[in-house]
């Protein structure tokens, strides 16, 4: 199956220049900026492919204060506040018990 041509091709084209370059094992500085450039084309394809989904909708950013993660809430109620439990919404709800074991019983 061929893969249609898109507006983005050189970018995958210079994916495959970046892999055949690091073959050689030397690094030099026309190869790391061939390397920043397939990122940066990376990203802005998927930031592309992502704002033209059904996904948009459910783009949100990280409750945490100090994170600055967004993130795709799938979950079923979409009432997800954290970008990821092992982190951020570990901290949280660490914070939240210690508020409350923090007041006066009445």
């Amino acid at each position: 199956m061929k893969i249609p041509e898109s507006p983005n091709s050189t970018a995958m084209a210079a994916s495959d220049g970046v892999k055949a370059a690091m073959t050689i094992g030397i690094p030099t500085p026309i190869m790391e900026m061939a390397v920043t450039r397939a990122v940066f084309a990376f990203l802005a394809r998927d930031c592309l492919d992502l704002f033209d989904s059904p996904d948009r909708a459910a783009l949100r950013w990280c409750a945490d204060a100090k994170c600055t993660r967004v993130f795709i809430d799938r979950s079923r109620g979409q009432r997800r506040r954290w970008c990821g439990m092992k982190g951020c919404g570990d901290r949280a709800k660490a914070a939240a018990y210690r508020r409350r074991q923090a007041l006066p019983l009445g």
